[in-house]
């Protein structure tokens, strides 16, 4: 099932949203959302047995004003489809690098510094956007992807 939540000034993603146990596209682009927390859910409470959003293989939450990836992203296992431009991300945390089924991130338009050595080992990784952030630096690795075919990455001040 997908679920589409565009432009409707959205600030706060329902904890109930992780009750859709069957929901494979979330996308809740050109909203307000702030952060991932209700999304994935806090570890330390319940339900501790269920999978959140187990099924869920494309999460796009473009234009918003997220800041943090929570490592709880990791949860997502079946994700094959990362789409967070135009947000206020500063980072790319290692965790992304541990979803081995990721094939396409975009994380456009964001603060982001620098990115993690980790996506060096998604495998499967075709599509890689990076541009107009504050990238410095490349990981050795990205350029030993063989599947990665689009990678853009301008508008960044790479030495």
């Amino acid at each position: 099932e997908d679920l589409a939540l565009d432009k409707n000034k959205i600030s706060d993603l329902e904890k109930d949203l992780v009750n859709f146990d069957s929901l494979t596209a979330l996308s809740c682009s050109m909203n307000a959302v702030q952060n991932l927390d209700l999304l994935l859910g806090d570890v330390r409470k319940p339900p501790w047995d269920k999978q959140r959003l187990s099924s869920l293989s494309s999460l796009k939450l473009r234009g918003n004003q997220i800041k943090v990836i929570p490592e709880e992203i990791t949860r997502l296992k079946a994700l094959r489809m990362l789409m967070l431009d135009g947000n206020l991300l500063e980072e790319l945390p290692d965790a992304v690098g541990h979803l081995a089924n990721l094939e396409l991130i975009t994380v456009a338009k964001n603060q982001i510094v620098t990115i993690p050595h980790s996506l060096s080992n998604l495998a499967e990784l075709n599509t890689l956007e990076i541009q107009d952030n504050k990238i410095w630096s490349l990981p050795f690795g990205l350029g030993c992807l063989q599947d990665l075919g689009t990678f853009v990455f301008e508008n960044n001040p790479i030495r």
